[in-house]
């Protein structure tokens, strides 16, 4: 519980600082930030002091019999389990920007929707960067993100896990049902429920400022029903990058490896065959066939033919084991052709 001492006109004085009490080990008397000391104050004269001088930003009072006063330059680091014959005061701070909540044992804020920094002054670039501070670390939620290149921010979800991971799409079965027949505007803004990671595609836009912005990997995860039984399987796609609307969205990378943890986590290239496609839907058919891939599909994607796989199609069932000849069913390459129960795609900065 914050402990604040409210200085505001004290006989004798002039002064409108707030302080917060803090615990702490520090011995003041033999701290290099301590640069004055003054005896026979008390906790509130010393207050005065220190918020009446532009260098103080934390006192500590020593109470009783010859009570004496210092300030210190610097605010004071939380410290617990110690005994001390001091009591410490950190200047009480309220430049934290977008609700933030000052915490004075970081000599910061605590920052939220996806706000960074000691004062919460501006948006992650992605998760990544997110997954960095001690703001996120852990958590999984839909934020904000601003990437440096972009003049707008973007709403996305982020698992701050493993590096940070910026999603741009999940389909999974067992969530309700989003349909992924969409036009090219709703392609490019995103759509579905991505604020809980449900069935959601998050946007063409945003992946184009995420990943021009500062080099990264889109990830792919597919679970396969293979003879019965669950299994994950993944795949890397280095320095990859998307242009524009005005380039259609073409996609490239550098490199494409599978999950190396073993013979069950090898992903096939699904990307490599499609490389510098433009993204097709069914009011915007970008495909290099004579038919409209995508009204085929009911779906959106980066198709070349009609006739290969649907990472945005309608999710199966897990009892359905093996991909069926439904081209609006979702799916992916599987060198057994088992049927694909979920996919993930995110991107992670290098």
């Amino acid at each position: 519980m914050r402990v604040v001492l409210a200085l505001m006109m004290v006989p004798g004085f002039l002064c409108n600082t707030m302080f917060t009490k803090t615990e702490s080990c520090l011995d003041p008397p033999q701290a290099p930030d301590t640069y004055s000391t003054a005896k026979g104050l008390s906790s509130i004269e010393c207050g005065v002091l220190c918020g009446q001088d532009d260098r103080c930003r934390a006192f500590s009072v020593r109470e009783g019999n010859g009570s004496t006063c210092y300030l210190s330059t610097k605010r004071i680091r939380l410290d617990y389990g110690c005994s001390s014959q001091f009591k410490h005061f950190n200047e009480f701070d309220s430049r934290c920007h977008f609700h933030g909540i000052f915490i004075n044992s970081t000599y910061g804020c605590r920052c939220y929707d996806g706000y960074i920094g000691s004062w919460c002054a501006r948006l992650m670039q992605d998760c990544t960067e997110g997954w960095k501070t001690d703001h996120y670390k852990g958590t999984k939620e839909a934020y904000y993100i601003q990437p440096f290149n972009s003049p707008v921010h973007f709403k996305v979800f982020c698992r701050m896990v493993h590096g940070g991971k910026t999603f741009q799409m999940n389909q999974r079965f067992e969530f309700p049902s989003v349909n992924f027949s969409r036009p090219w505007a709703e392609y490019k803004h995103g759509f579905g429920d991505y604020l809980r990671n449900g069935n959601h595609w998050t946007g063409l836009n945003m992946l184009h400022y995420v990943t021009t912005n500062r080099p990264h990997q889109f990830i792919v995860i597919v679970h396969f029903n293979e003879a019965g039984e669950i299994h994950w399987r993944q795949r890397f796609y280095k320095n990859f990058t998307v242009t524009s609307e005005v380039d259609g969205y073409r996609f490239d990378f550098l490199s494409s490896q599978p999950n190396v943890g073993g013979k069950d986590r090898k992903l096939e290239d699904g990307l490599s065959a499609l490389q510098g496609a433009r993204f097709s839907t069914y009011d915007t058919d970008n495909d290099l066939s004579g038919d409209n891939c995508a009204d085929i599909h009911q779906s959106g994607w980066w198709f070349t033919t009609c006739g290969g796989y649907n990472p945005t199609g309608q999710p199966q069932s897990p009892a359905v084991q093996n991909k069926t000849s439904d081209p609006t069913h979702m799916s992916w390459p599987h060198h057994l052709g088992y049927s694909a129960i979920s996919i993930q795609l995110y991107v992670k900065a290098t």
